[in-house]
């Protein structure tokens, strides 16, 4: 069973406070993890989900500025093909090098390679042709290297924040089941009956699977 970071972490503060609880008021420690060495663990758990939400925000915003310039050079590429079908409608020879032109599709990738292949087009046809104002061949050929910077960016963006979430999944699972086997240990040393029982069973959240909340109403451990 695998639980999200929120929910980890909803039960990770109150059992550190019950563990300090009862390390004050009824000297008890649980064997494998003292409270200072637990709250180095959350400590550990909380800078990396931070790191995971940074890393995370960082490759959503290179993926941005990569998509508006692949969006930019489609929309060129697009206007520039229609631009010169129609300017070059009376040279059947030119004409027919753009209407040579194909629709790769509507990824990335397509995007680029119906750039290039439009790019070589228009070099080959009339270099000195410009389709709109501030649109010559020097300026739209500029385009796929700025691209191709943005691209390994948002590579490099998306492997580091891979590598965060992976390792946050990790302590996700480590931490967990800390918890779990704290609460068992606590709890079958305190029972119900007990202050430090009482304390424990009502302030620290416990586990539900989808599945137990559809057909078992009691939490597990």
């Amino acid at each position: 069973m695998s639980f999200t970071v929120p929910e980890v972490w909803e039960r990770a503060l109150p059992s550190h406070s019950a563990m300090v609880e009862l390390q004050a008021n009824s000297n008890w420690v649980w064997p494998e993890m003292t409270p200072l060495q637990f709250k180095a663990l959350m400590d550990a758990f909380k800078d990396q989900r931070e790191l995971e939400t940074q890393l995370q925000t960082a490759q959503i915003n290179a993926r941005g500025l990569l998509d508006n310039q692949i969006d930019a050079l489609e929309l060129l590429t697009v206007k520039g093909r229609a631009a010169g079908q129609f300017h070059f409608k009376d040279q059947p020879e030119k004409l027919a090098v753009l209407d040579a032109l194909v629709d790769y599709g509507t990824g990335r990738s397509d995007t680029i390679d119906e750039a290039r292949d439009f790019e070589a087009a228009w070099q080959k046809i009339e270099a000195a042709w410009i389709f709109s104002p501030g649109h010559d061949l020097i300026a739209y050929k500029a385009m796929r290297p700025q691209i191709e910077t943005l691209r390994i960016a948002y590579s490099d963006a998306k492997t580091n924040w891979r590598s965060a979430a992976s390792k946050l999944t990790k302590m996700t699972g480590e931490l967990s089941a800390v918890l779990v086997a704290w609460y068992d240990a606590a709890t079958r040393d305190f029972p119900e009956n007990t202050p430090e029982g009482a304390m424990l069973r009502g302030t620290i959240p416990t586990y539900y699977s989808s599945a137990q909340q559809q057909a078992q109403p009691p939490a597990t451990p």
